[in-house]
């Protein structure tokens, strides 16, 4: 049983957050921000399933890519505790709502976009 619950526990995956420079994303406030800032810096959505082992292993695996990145804000949406804004984040960018979800926001707009194991095949920093 234990073992399930260091698998599954979301305390476990909030000590991971607090590892990685992850923005907590739960309002539509935060969403007009990020609107704003994408017209001066790429703006990244990981859109993750607390309940989704897929979903676990790509948040795993960006983190270890992305993890010494400083320049960029990456903000964090749980689908599970904020569905409405999950919802929201797919009408407003026109991009099917998917678990493990990237969505790369540049100049107001989704500039790239993936989910699943072609999360790790997207470039997130332009050069």
């Amino acid at each position: 049983m234990s073992l399930f619950k260091n698998l599954f526990n979301s305390e476990n995956q909030n000590s991971s957050k607090q590892d990685f420079n992850w923005i907590q994303l739960n309002s539509k406030e935060q969403l007009q921000t990020i609107l704003k800032d994408s017209h001066t810096n790429p703006q990244l959505i990981f859109k993750h399933s607390t309940r989704c082992f897929t979903s676990s292993m790509a948040k795993k695996e960006f983190e270890k890519m992305y993890n010494d990145n400083e320049t960029l804000n990456f903000y964090f949406l749980n689908v599970i505790t904020d569905r409405n804004l999950s919802n929201e984040v797919a009408e407003r960018f026109k991009v099917r709502h998917e678990s493990p979800q990237l969505l790369i926001i540049e100049e107001g707009q989704v500039s790239k976009h993936a989910s699943h194991s072609d999360i790790m095949k997207v470039p997130v920093l332009t050069t």
